[in-house]
């Protein structure tokens, strides 16, 4: 089932370290960068190697999807010494798959080991439980030891490994974390 965002999804949420900026059209190159990077590819569901056309074409999707209220991809910003810095990742807020929301983010390599990603899903979930959603989830795979330390400095709480359906019918292993208001 799947549900609404409570509110319209901001165009920037920022913090002293980070600014997530909606992406557009523009970001395509951000996107097709994070399909072509090993370690995304192997922890997210990011398409791999997306052309211009398929990369421009998701763009278009992220707009569609922020108007219906089902979500909003940002691109992740580093700010040092009061300067916003090129985009090196993404992050998400969704509530695509489930009534209640859901957050992730794919970081490139010049993004990581910043805390720009726990600084992201604070973010994202302290907005989406700003405006009346009870609970926050992200999701990740079992052995992703990475994130799962995300999760925890982003206050959230394990739930533990669950089977999830995968779009080819398959199932899948998902270590779901919540965070509740």
């Amino acid at each position: 089932m799947t549900g609404l965002l409570h509110a319209a999804p901001p165009a920037r949420l920022a913090d002293d370290g980070v600014v997530l900026r909606a992406m557009t059209e523009d970001d395509w190159v951000l996107e097709q960068a994070l399909s072509r990077d090993p370690e995304v590819l192997r922890w997210t569901t990011h398409p791999p190697h997306l052309d211009e056309a398929a990369a421009r074409q998701r763009m278009l999707d992220v707009a569609d999807r922020a108007h219906r209220r089902l979500g909003q991809r940002y691109a992740v910003r580093p700010v040092e010494g009061g300067v916003e810095g090129p985009a090196v990742g993404m992050a998400a807020l969704t509530v695509e798959r489930s009534p209640e929301p859901s957050v992730g983010y794919a970081l490139l390599p010049a993004g990581r080991g910043r805390g720009l990603a726990v600084a992201a899903v604070r973010l994202m979930t302290d907005w989406l439980l700003s405006v009346g959603h009870p609970s926050v989830r992200l999701g990740m795979l079992p052995d992703n030891e990475a994130s799962a330390a995300v999760a925890a400095r982003a206050g959230y709480r394990d739930l533990g490994v669950q089977a999830a359906p995968r779009p080819d019918g398959s199932v899948g292993r998902v270590r779901w974390w919540e965070r509740r208001a």
